[in-house]
């Protein structure tokens, strides 16, 4: 099973979240007393490690596990649970375990459950393969995850590729549902939304509807929706604008109020914190920023993921890099990621230059403790020598494993063809597609690249370009087939659907974006700004987190940056509510009208000393360059604010190009923008 970080030191109460997500599945295996088998689709297994321990399988019945496949499963166990992601395609899977059971004429008990939520669909494949009426069906809402004490993920795979590229909606909505979910674990409704790009408005709406469903059966109080500088109107995709507009959901009272104080400069919520342990919700569509999966990472953790594949908390190494244990038959060592690991949460985030010294230091200061036995002198000594020595044995071995795993990277960074490639990259997100830019990628379709790294290099040029000129981009298409083969014609039409590598569209708008969210930092600069990530490129994503408090009026100070960007961009304000279900009372933001006096309200902020919270969603996949980044940012502001990241996947290019690829067949049904400003508008190139 997975590791998750120590949940102690989060901002918000993630410990709620896995208890309530742990209950929640022993509840359910409760349901059928006895011995049962799980028989488990194979991307749920690797996330219900991440809430359940072994042991509390086995504790409520659980005898042993399977993963479904296309293969007879056979065992004198006599209860029998599907637990599958709402997939069709394995619906026939568990339909043939069933029927195989019942040519031997074994009688059992069924029960399949869906993960997160069952759907229609699935409902009628059951139907269909004759097995609808021999099952029991249940839902497991299994939505958020604790990766670490400031990570959360959907772990949904494809989530980019499911809504940008088919036009599925699925992934989104069980976004919604969590971070509904994630209100009433922290406290009530998170008073300050902040949404940009096509999903995240999506989201947004499913939000606001949720939130209306609630109130029209709870409270007959009215609630007011208005536009700054603008009067009312309902929250329709047909009515938004493609200039970020702002929208309140406030009480009628202080609606007005609320709008002035934002035109007048004041701080979003102030004098009105809710009991929500969530200050900030910002939701960001992956499509916005297309940018920083496509660059390199330089944290040790982000290389750690594109040299090893980071697989839910956790990487396996095999020889020589690693060994495993004596006495196992494992042929890898799996070495778990998360703050657990005193050593790891202390070197995750560096990068890569000022890694080695570092673990140099702490191999020093290791041997020095080792010394320290040669000059004890009573029992007071050794008693205390041996409370240091149990400590230093735990880092030791973390420290031999992390000094291995270091020196394996750091060989390949330092390989030529890395440094080229590094080189490369850097021209492209300076000077965009140049004739040199072209002619060196055009030489790296005969030089056997792994297709992901060639597709990487390719993308990067064409969203920085705004595409590539036709008659360089059909030869390069035609040198990808030479030397990989038709079975990548797929995956250039699927590039081609959603805006990463396509025919140029115009004048690039990329000078301008790097210009507006000052994107390019020089390298002596960079350690001192969230851009070291990247060494000299700051997440565009990460940058507008950073322009929301770094002036008062948040993204309305970068509107022309914003309106470059894939959009809309939305401002929302909710009640605070003691839970998402609660009656909405009126409260404003800012109403000097209001009981609250001015001397009351500076006197509540004096007490209250916790840091405003942001959670920030990815929709579509978030990077560990982000991650770091974000934590970064948070020690730039000096822990004024605390990010928790919450994500439908963790992320990387290989990751996003597995996605798309071996997909041609499939039906595509890009989702369209509310306006033909967000369609022509594409993550930096319009």
């Amino acid at each position: 099973m997975s590791k998750v970080g120590n949940l102690e030191d989060s901002a918000i109460s993630l410990w709620k979240v896995k208890e309530a997500a742990r209950a929640q599945l022993l509840d359910l295996l409760d349901e059928y007393p006895g011995r049962k088998v799980l028989v488990l689709d194979s991307t749920l297994a690797g996330p219900l490690g991440l809430v359940v321990e072994v042991s509390d399988l086995r504790d409520h019945g659980v005898t042993s596990w399977f993963e479904l496949g296309a293969y007879e499963i056979t065992t004198d166990v006599e209860q029998v649970i599907f637990l599958v992601r709402p997939t069709v395609e394995l619906i026939p899977l568990i339909a043939m375990q069933i029927q195989a059971s019942e040519r031997r004429g074994v009688e059992k008990t069924y029960a399949v459950v869906f993960v997160p939520r069952r759907t229609e669909f699935c409902v009628q494949a059951l139907k269909q393969q004759n097995v609808y009426a021999d099952v029991q069906l249940r839902s497991y809402p299994l939505l958020l995850m604790p990766l670490d004490s400031d990570v959360l993920s959907l772990e949904h795979r494809h989530a980019f590729t499911d809504f940008h590229l088919h036009g599925d909606p699925s992934t989104l909505y069980d976004a919604a549902l969590s971070i509904w979910q994630l209100q009433q674990h922290c406290g009530g409704a998170i008073p300050n939304i902040r949404a940009i790009g096509s999903a995240a408005k999506y989201v947004t709406e499913l939000l606001l509807r949720f939130r209306r469903e609630e109130m029209a059966t709870t409270d007959t109080h009215s609630t007011a929706i208005t536009s700054a500088g603008a009067g009312g109107d309902s929250f329709s995709s047909s009515s938004l604008p493609a200039v970020p507009p702002v929208k309140y959901i406030l009480g009628e009272a202080s609606a007005a109020d609320a709008a002035a104080g934002v035109a007048s400069g004041k701080k979003d919520g102030e004098g009105s914190k809710g009991v929500c342990e969530i200050d900030y919700l910002v939701l960001i569509d992956r499509r916005v920023d297309l940018i920083t999966p496509l660059c390199s990472q330089f944290t040790y953790e982000g290389l750690l993921d594109a040299v090893f594949n980071i697989h839910h908390t956790h990487i396996e190494v095999g020889p020589p890099i690693l060994t495993p244990p004596q006495g196992t038959t494992n042929r890898k060592t799996k070495v778990p990621l998360t703050s657990s690991d005193p050593l790891f949460a202390e070197i995750r985030d560096l990068h890569i230059g000022v890694l080695g010294p570092l673990l140099h230091a702490k191999a020093n200061q290791i041997q020095q403790t080792y010394r320290e036995k040669d000059n004890l002198k009573n029992i007071s000594e050794i008693n205390e020598f041996m409370k240091k020595f149990k400590g230093v044995q735990a880092q030791h071995s973390s420290l031999a494993t992390h000094v291995n795993l270091a020196s394996h990277i750091s060989n390949i960074t330092k390989e030529e063809d890395y440094h080229k490639r590094l080189q490369l990259e850097d021209e492209i997100t300076r000077s965009g597609a140049s004739s040199e830019v072209l002619n060196a990628l055009e030489d790296y379709t005969d030089k056997n690249l792994p297709i992901q790294e060639l597709y990487r290099l390719l993308c990067l040029t064409s969203v920085v370009n705004n595409g590539i000129r036709s008659k360089h981009l059909d030869a390069l298409k035609r040198g990808i087939i030479q030397s990989y083969g038709y079975v990548e014609l797929g995956a250039l039409l699927n590039l081609d659907a959603v805006g990463l590598l396509r025919s140029y569209q115009g004048r690039s708008t990329w000078e301008q974006i790097k210009k507006s969210f000052h994107l390019i930092v020089e390298e002596d600069e960079a350690q001192l700004d969230i851009s070291y990530v990247c060494s000299g490129y700051a997440p565009l994503s990460v940058r507008l987190v950073q322009k929301l408090h770094s002036h008062p009026k948040g993204w309305r100070s970068c509107q022309e940056g914003l309106n470059l960007l894939w959009g809309p961009a939305l401002e929302v304000r909710q009640q605070p509510s003691t839970q998402p279900g609660s009656p909405p009372t009126t409260v404003a933001l800012p109403d000097y009208g209001t009981s609250l006096h001015s001397s009351d309200r500076n006197k509540d902020r004096e007490k209250d000393k916790r840091p405003t919270v942001v959670v920030v969603f990815f929709l579509g996949g978030c990077t560990y360059s982000e991650v770091a980044a974000l934590r970064k940012l948070s020690q730039l502001e000096g822990g004024a604010r605390r990010y928790v990241i919450a994500t439908t996947e963790m992320l990387s290019s290989s990751r996003l190009f597995s996605s798309l690829q071996n997909l041609l067949g499939k039906d595509i049904h890009p989702p369209s923008s509310s306006t033909a400003t967000e369609r022509e508008t594409e993550g930096g190139a319009r």
